[in-house]
């Protein structure tokens, strides 16, 4: 196989190694990534196979250490088109200060998927830095506890400025369990200030933002063009409050509702995330890098 044209070649190892984007950005459950294998082993197979298919393996990247983001980062100094190959990065954890070179060294980066279960002790000092150096269409936000704390606030004022002033290319943000107990108007400010064109959250979101009255401030946005609300059992009572509340007809036809997982069991019940202690382990994800 090593006589096949390089075009050839590099088909049938995206086939094998490349994660599909939207596999890449279903919001889940950290420690949930193992369904998404791949095989980097092919690899391994020679010189050419490796210099071949190492971008193809770092196009969708997930971090959770500082080790695994130092070594990335030593990587991208030694081979700068592998860098350059990313287009989605999803950090789980290694926010420190040498997340900052690896993001600088990965200039295409599309997509931003961000875990912010951050514990008090934890170093945010690089990514309140990286973030500024992103340019993304979208913004995924993933599993966050309840515990607030001076670092998770620091992530959250570095994302509200480069939402409302530095990320002019920014089309999507989705949330997972982010905004409960409290919607904050920062919060609420960021996503109304943003460039967005679509908002994704869960129905539990939607329905605190309406009783609060801050859903109407969100479709300030001048680009929004849809809300999707996960749990489309929950329509009819969205789509009443909505209407209880004085929606207009245009603002109501940007909501539509998307099936999550609750949908088809009929229970309100919920992953628990109050348990999370702030110097606890809790569940932590570890993602292998394979040594290209």
């Amino acid at each position: 196989m090593d006589k096949l044209p390089e075009e050839i070649l590099r088909e049938i190892l995206s086939y094998n190694i490349l994660i599909r984007r939207e596999a890449f950005l279903l919001l889940e459950l950290p420690g949930e990534y193992t369904s998404r294998a791949r095989n980097p082993q092919l690899l391994r197979v020679s010189k050419r196979w490796l210099r071949i298919g190492t971008p193809l393996l770092y196009t969708f990247l997930w971090l959770a250490t500082p080790e695994q983001v130092a070594a990335v980062a030593a990587l991208f100094r030694a081979h700068p088109h592998v860098g350059r190959a990313v287009r989605g990065l999803q950090l789980e954890g290694g926010f420190g200060r040498e997340l900052v070179p690896l993001v600088r060294a990965a200039p295409n980066v599309e997509d931003v998927y961000l875990h912010l279960g951050i514990k008090s002790a934890d170093s945010v000092a690089g990514l309140t830095k990286a973030l500024a150096l992103f340019d993304p269409s979208g913004l995924y936000v993933g599993l966050q506890t309840w515990r607030d704390n001076a670092s998770k606030r620091a992530v959250w004022a570095a994302l509200h400025t480069c939402v409302t002033e530095k990320w002019t290319k920014l089309r999507v943000i989705d949330f997972w369990f982010v905004t409960r107990p409290a919607m904050t108007m920062q919060l609420v400010d960021m996503l109304a200030r943003s460039s967005i064109k679509e908002l994704a959250c869960s129905y539990r979101d939607i329905e605190g933002w309406i009783s609060k009255g801050h859903m109407k401030r969100i479709l300030e946005a001048p680009h929004l063009e849809r809300v999707a609300c996960r749990g489309a059992r929950k329509e009819p009572m969205i789509r009443g409050m909505l209407q209880d509340h004085s929606y207009s007809e245009i603002d109501m036809k940007k909501f539509c509702f998307v099936r999550e997982p609750l949908d088809d069991d009929g229970t309100d019940d919920e992953w628990d995330l109050t348990s999370d202690s702030d110097t606890g382990n809790g569940n932590e994800a570890v993602f292998y890098i394979e040594e290209a």
